[in-house]
């Protein structure tokens, strides 16, 4: 509306505005928690990215602060990456700068936006302004309808408490106008609202503001208002002074009742009568739909800061999938802790990120985090790595040298391959756990230290406990808090965000411009397991850019074991001309088959006869799917 009035050429008497409105272009959330959005793009520049300042704030784990930003350009628009962390496609390609076309899908982290082109030609647009609307605004109402009209003040109420609903953020600040606005209209001395499984927290408000404590009801009245949602109108039987009339009615959302209102006139007073019991029930049908959202609200509002609380972490994970998001919250509910956690999953899959992870969104992120790789040295360096050494403890050892717990004091080590440790290291190790204190190897004063262990594996430690090649105390106290990262066939979905990832990272550091992944060499990325995971896909894609010679990366830029996968699988054909890669396939297929059956099925001697090793024809077999 204020962008309306902005433009308006004129405002008529009677409320009717007309105006000239041009509109250049939009960014339409089509996908991902933007979804619906509605961006309009002008003669300013339009910034996109997780943080609160940007002038398209977007609530995504995986967009990066300040991602990308779109600007006009002699006429045009164009999108301009800002370094982000995963990337900004467009129509599925990353980019770093791109003039924008009709239509074109932007990708912010999971958030996909349609850019759209509209044509600059006048429109004609009537708007009424709510002061010009009697149905919308009391005072008007009441200068039309007439003062002493009883119907009229009901209306009025009726249409006060509807606006009152409207702008009610709360079920508490709703309940009391709603009172407020009710004593009004019906000579009540006290008003309750109980919520359906809320009779404890019933709210009730007596006739000047004063909140009191809710009056006892009649257990039949309440009983037929919400099971057989009943409006009830009860007159004292005789004038008493002590008996009291009462109105009752349900507060319903479609076929369910939020609960009920209930209204108590003073002791001995007759001012109760059925027109009030109308009125009181209309307000009930209106309310009921309102406390049923407000309601809702609140629980979204509760859960949304839940999960705020668990998946605004800083991390250097590239990922959004399911199994990743699952790991974004662990990470965040055990950074705040300082319990050991364990870290298992195969080589690869970044255990050590989900570490580094830990440590910088816990209280320690300011204190050091030192990494030690436990199968990298002997049983002899690693001891003196991690504790440390006296002068003259042994020879070469010419001077104090500082182990890693020493240096972490304060902070976090990470010990990767841990079930790597030979049992004399896994028996002091334990001991430092426990008593997080140590003596230097030759020395004999203890040094004590706060340092929180975070330890990683790819091995079966609980098989290997079994086995009595690890200590089962060791186990246990390292294993308080486990997570098991997904390999990446798991999580195939990430496969393109981190290959783009990837091959941004490498382009920059070889001062290549900027290479995009072809629809092919995506689909074969896609098939293959990646036994190696991230580690083997990080080398697939360095290997493509430094052998690539075009602006993209083909298949025949990744390594062989890719590609044969890929080519033989069901989907390929060699029936089109120029299928190179699939005709490869083929040939290596039937010589290999050939070689089989001169060999009789022995894998051996039909390595023999092909002149390679067993072990190389056994991947051969794999990849090009003859088993």
């Amino acid at each position: 509306m204020s962008d309306t009035r902005a433009a308006a050429a004129s405002f008529a008497p009677n409320g009717v505005v007309y105006t000239k409105l041009q509109m250049g272009a939009v960014l339409v959330g089509t996908d991902g928690p933007s979804r619906g959005r509605l961006i309009l793009l002008g003669a300013t520049e339009v910034s996109l990215g997780r943080h609160e300042n940007n002038s398209v704030a977007i609530d995504d784990v995986a967009a990066s602060k300040h991602h990308c930003v779109i600007r006009p350009c002699g006429g045009r628009f164009q999108v301009h990456d800002l370094k982000s962390r995963n990337g900004t496609f467009v129509n599925g390609v990353p980019v770093t700068d791109w003039m924008l076309q009709d239509d074109d899908e932007i990708r912010v982290g999971e958030s996909v936006f349609r850019f759209q082109l509209r044509s600059r030609e006048e429109h004609e647009t009537t708007t009424l302004h709510s002061g010009d609307s009697i149905y919308l605004n009391p005072q008007r109402l009441d200068e039309t309808l007439p003062p002493s009209d009883r119907t009229a003040r009901g209306v009025h109420v009726l249409l006060r408490i509807s606006r009152a609903l409207q702008v009610a953020q709360t079920v508490e600040a709703l309940e009391r106008q709603l009172l407020d606005l009710l004593f009004e209209a019906v000579p009540a001395q006290r008003g309750v609202i109980v919520l359906s499984g809320a009779e404890d927290a019933a709210f009730a408000l007596e006739r000047g503001g004063r909140v009191c404590e809710a009056p006892a009801m009649p257990g039949d009245v309440a009983r037929n208002v919400l099971e057989r949602r009943e409006a009830v109108l009860r007159r004292p039987a005789t004038a008493d002074g002590e008996s009291r009339r009462i109105i009752a009615v349900p507060l319903a959302c479609f076929e369910q009742v939020e609960g009920l209102l209930y209204m108590e006139g003073p002791p001995g007073a007759a001012l109760f009568d059925d027109g009030h019991l109308q009125l009181v029930s209309a307000v009930g049908a209106v309310a009921g739909h309102a406390i049923r959202n407000l309601l809702r609200l609140e629980d979204l509002r509760q859960e949304k800061q839940r999960l705020e609380e668990e998946i605004r972490i800083q991390h250097d994970m590239v990922g959004s999938s399911a199994p990743m998001r699952e790991i974004h919250r662990f990470i965040a509910r055990v950074a705040a802790t300082d319990s050991t956690v364990l870290i298992g999953g195969e080589s690869g899959t970044g255990k050590e990120l989900v570490a580094r992870a830990i440590h910088q969104n816990s209280s320690r992120a300011a204190q050091p985090f030192i990494a030690i790789n436990c199968a990298a040295l002997t049983e002899s360096l690693l001891e003196s790595e991690l504790f440390g050494h006296e002068r003259g403890a042994f020879t070469g050892a010419v001077a104090l040298k500082k182990g890693k717990f020493e240096m972490a004091d304060g902070g976090t080590l990470f010990l990767d391959e841990v079930g790597e440790l030979a049992p004399a290291l896994q028996a002091k190790l334990l001991r430092v756990l426990q008593q997080q204190e140590f003596e230097r190897v030759g020395g004999t004063r203890r040094i004590h230290v706060d340092v929180r262990i975070l330890a990683a594996t790819n091995r079966d430690l609980d098989a290997a406990v079994r086995a009595v090649n690890f200590r089962q105390d060791l186990y246990f106290r390292l294993n308080v808090i486990s997570v098991t990262m997904p390999p990446l066939r798991e999580r195939r979905e990430d496969i393109p965000l981190l290959a783009a990832h990837f091959a941004k990272q490498f382009c920059q550091k070889m001062k290549r411009s900027p290479m995009a992944i072809s629809e092919k060499a995506r689909a074969a990325l896609l098939r293959y397991d990646w036994p190696g995971n991230i580690r083997e896909l990080e080398n697939a894609i360095e290997r493509a850019v430094v052998l690539g010679a075009s602006d993209s990366i083909l298949p025949e830029d990744l390594p062989e074991a890719v590609v044969e996968l890929a080519a033989a699988a069901p989907s390929s054909s060699v029936s089109s001309p120029g299928n190179y890669q699939a005709a490869v396939v083929e040939a290596k297929q039937r010589v290999v088959r050939e070689a089989l059956e001169r060999a009789g099925g022995v894998i051996t001697e039909a390595a023999r006869l092909l002149d390679v090793h067993p072990n190389y024809l056994h991947r051969l077999l794999r990849n090009l799917q003859l088993r």
